[in-house]
């Protein structure tokens, strides 16, 4: 998966989007939360002869109604002996697939920008490495059915041993975070998109990128809805229209 596959899908969704016209389009006032799930890869630039070492249990935290412990994580060099109390050293691959969960919440200030924080997870099924992306990104609508944001973004590096966790902020680096997406139901206050998502983060010596492709779904929580026939539904339809 590519970024030029993701922007593909947003380039379908802009030419569908000429005949899309909705009448229970969100009217785009008020504050937002959401959230979905995607499926790609994560692929790693420069980071040949790294590797992470995993070390002991230094904490739990709640995961799923579950405690799940947490394992020191650190960076090494894959030739050199790995730190001492380390049970298990995983080189970094050039890719992984997985799947990823996507979160996001922020204000609408108009039909067509809202302000929000995105954030998704990305990892692998079993035992591997997971990249977290949380982001401030500036969220527009070119188009009454398509949106598209993009903004800088921190990344947290992690991988999972053993139904554990790894410990928060022990690798971290800093990047941005892009995406996209198509309403393919739009109602008054709740949409069901698609969505296509890039991230890259350089971490220390090395960058790692997320592509993924899925579904999410968003809601206005507050703001009074746009009545039909009335100015704030003229005023929505004529921004929708550009």
């Amino acid at each position: 998966m590519t970024r030029g596959f993701v922007a593909a899908v947003l380039l379908v969704g802009l030419a569908g989007s000429v005949k899309a016209e909705d009448a229970n389009a969100p009217s785009g006032r008020g504050w937002i939360i959401g959230g979905g799930i995607t499926a790609g890869t994560t692929a790693f630039t420069g980071a040949e002869g790294l590797a992470v070492a995993v070390g002991p249990v230094v904490g739990a935290q709640v995961f799923g109604g579950q405690l799940m412990e947490q394992r020191q994580l650190d960076l090494i060099d894959a030739s050199a002996a790995p730190p001492p109390g380390t049970v298990h050293v995983a080189s970094i691959p050039r890719s992984q697939g997985g799947g990823a969960l996507t979160l996001h919440a922020g204000y609408a200030f108009s039909p067509r920008v809202a302000l929000l924080a995105d954030m998704e997870f990305m990892t692998s099924v079993d035992d591997g490495f997971g990249n977290g992306v949380l982001a401030a990104v500036l969220r527009c609508r070119p188009a009454r059915r398509v949106w598209i944001e993009a903004g800088p973004s921190r990344g947290d590096l992690a991988y999972g041993y053993q139904d554990a966790g790894s410990k928060s902020n022990s690798i971290t680096g800093s990047g941005f975070l892009a995406a996209g997406g198509i309403s393919v139901l739009s109602k008054e206050r709740w949409t069901l998109d698609v969505q296509g998502r890039y991230a890259k983060i350089w971490y220390p010596g090395f960058q790692a990128r997320n592509a993924s492709v899925g579904l999410s779904v968003g809601r206005v929580r507050s703001g009074k809805a746009a009545t039909p026939g009335s100015p704030a539904a003229a005023r929505r339809d004529a921004a929708s229209r550009g």
